[in-house]
């Protein structure tokens, strides 16, 4: 599921939706030129049915690995 090119213009900068299973597993979904599409695209997958996820968004600069992230535990669910 790709909501964005992964390509941003000139910054390099691209948003990445992340999910981590109850396992700890974790499996890139999406990512997006810009941080409003990546938060677009995690809210629309925590809207879906709760189950034992974990949805996060990582900004990392493209080319040079992950600089940050954002892992913010919105979508931690214990259905």
């Amino acid at each position: 599921m790709s909501g964005g090119s992964g390509v941003s213009g000139v910054s390099g900068v691209v948003f990445e939706v992340w999910r981590q299973d109850d396992n700890g597993n974790r499996y890139l979904v999406s990512s997006h030129s810009g941080r409003v599409a990546a938060e677009a695209a995690l809210a629309g997958l925590e809207a879906g049915v709760q189950h034992k996820q974990l949805y996060f968004v990582v900004e990392r600069v493209s080319g040079h690995g992950r600089q940050g992230s954002d892992e913010r535990g919105i979508g931690s669910r214990d259905g």
